[in-house]
């Protein structure tokens, strides 16, 4: 009986060992799959980030050429005497010098924390913002979209005349003295 209970031990045994080193490898896994899910957000923000630093660069040199218009604008009505728009032209040409050099200046992990920042002080702000940019997004979208079809541009995509083509020709008469064209197909009866 000494034998049928150490076998009965080593059979009780072998599964909870196995048992231990599935648990050890699913750890280890998840561990790995965890730590790759973390480098890869680590390197996604990275991109994003660098890819911000230069757009917005590019970026605040032309807000700051339009400031600099904007400005002349401005010098332009003063000389004619309108002082008021000349004033006006002025305050608007300071705000967009001082958004010209943030994002001439600013970094892309600043430009990300300060719109973290923003949309924790202002959600409704954040979200109607977002909901305002995704409507100009999509109308820009399909406004492009329509002129690279209408130019042509997916001609592979479709097959016969596009649209326009399609308008300017004639349409042929329609003969409605055709057996075809009565429904019974020359069956005669």
């Amino acid at each position: 009986m000494s034998n049928a209970t150490a076998d009965q031990a080593e059979q009780i045994g072998q599964p909870d060992s196995t048992a231990g080193q599935v648990k050890e490898a699913v750890g280890g896994a998840v561990g790995q799959v965890q730590e790759q899910a973390q480098q890869a957000k680590g390197q996604a923000r990275q991109r994003v980030s660098q890819e911000l630093s230069t757009r917005s660069s590019q970026a605040g040199e032309q807000v700051r050429d339009t400031a600099q218009a904007i400005r002349e604008t401005g010098q332009s009505l003063r000389k004619q005497g309108k002082t008021g728009p000349a004033h006006t032209m002025d305050r608007v040409a300071d705000q967009a010098e001082r958004l010209g050099s943030y994002l001439t200046q600013a970094d892309g992990n600043r430009m990300l924390h300060d719109v973290e920042r923003f949309a924790r002080q202002q959600p409704w702000a954040f979200t109607v913002g977002g909901v305002v940019a995704g409507f100009f997004a999509s109308r820009f979208l399909k406004a492009s979209s329509t002129q690279r079809y209408d130019s042509g541009a997916n001609a592979m995509y479709r097959s016969g005349p596009s649209p326009q083509q399609q308008r300017a020709l004639p349409t042929p008469p329609i003969d409605h003295s055709s057996p075809s064209a009565g429904g019974s197909a020359g069956v005669e009866r």
